[in-house]
């Protein structure tokens, strides 16, 4: 009720972005939604390094590995098999 805005820099969450925008929360997120951060990656991939080859590497996270893992199904799917 206090009208506060709020940055976040991690929040990724797609429920939280849609709440805010349905109840008017002055809410800011720097970090990309889900699957957006992927489907930007792939984008990329693709169009600059389709025809290299291509290593995948991941931190160690959740987040590295669900993201690694979306990266690598959707070039499979685009006929890039990494290494």
């Amino acid at each position: 009720d206090a009208n506060i805005p709020a940055i976040t820099v991690s929040v990724r969450s797609r429920i939280l972005m849609e709440d805010a925008l349905k109840n008017g929360w002055p809410l800011f997120r720097m970090a990309p939604a889900d699957g957006a951060e992927a489907a930007k990656v792939i984008e990329v991939i693709l169009k600059n390094w389709a025809a290299d080859p291509i290593a995948l590497i991941e931190d160690g996270t959740i987040h590295g590995r669900e993201l690694t893992e979306a990266v690598r199904n959707a070039l499979e799917q685009n006929g890039l098999k990494p290494v």
